[in-house]
């Protein structure tokens, strides 16, 4: 690139090409409430499916982290009135919020997940076997590891209380036993279930 004039932002990087039609954005083209989370001294082309696209480094407002944003698409929102200043994940609505919300209900693996963060075995995603929480709700206490909750027509979906059976024993079903077989104390014979 010898001979070649300073870039759009007047610096010496000849990371931009002066005869390009993209304009770096500007700090006078974003609301004042929203120039400190441009770094637009971090402007550079960048090509992506044989394109080049001038791109921008912004902080969200909503996480603090840094990403880089595509500079058309910044002038797209500040036209339609709608900056945000976050990252797309934090400018997502969330929860009941968002125009899928199911309700926290998640299909996965056959079984049905309900979000619920405070539980005290859920996933890190804060989800929970349906079937596991009706059992719960049934008992009305929380389910111990060793407790496995089987469903009696197959149907991992199908989570009435009719339909489920509590399982007690170490690893995975059906090496188990029912509930209702487990004696009440380790070495007695009675016909005393714990539940």
């Amino acid at each position: 690139m010898q001979g070649s004039k300073p870039c759009l932002l007047g610096c010496t990087c000849l990371k931009h090409d002066p005869s390009s039609k993209l304009k770096p954005l500007c700090p006078e083209e974003v609301p004042e409430q929203l120039r400190n989370v441009f770094a637009f001294e971090s402007q550079h082309l960048k090509a992506r499916s044989g394109v080049n696209n001038l791109y921008i480094y912004q902080t969200c407002l909503g996480c603090g982290q840094q990403t880089e944003a595509q500079v058309s698409s910044i002038r797209s929102s500040l036209k339609r009135g709608r900056p945000s200043g976050k990252c797309h994940p934090c400018s997502l609505p969330r929860g009941p919020n968002h125009p899928n919300w199911n309700g926290g209900r998640r299909l996965r693996e056959g079984y049905m997940y309900i979000l619920t963060p405070g539980h005290p075995y859920a996933t890190k995603n804060g989800l929970v076997f349906e079937h596991r929480l009706v059992m719960e709700k049934i008992l009305d206490r929380y389910l111990t590891p060793d407790e496995t909750v089987h469903h009696l027509n197959g149907i991992k979906t199908d989570n009435r209380p009719e339909n489920l059976e509590l399982w007690v024993g170490a690893g995975s079903q059906p090496k188990g036993i029912r509930a209702e077989d487990v004696p009440h104390c380790p070495s007695c014979r009675c016909n005393v279930a714990r539940i």
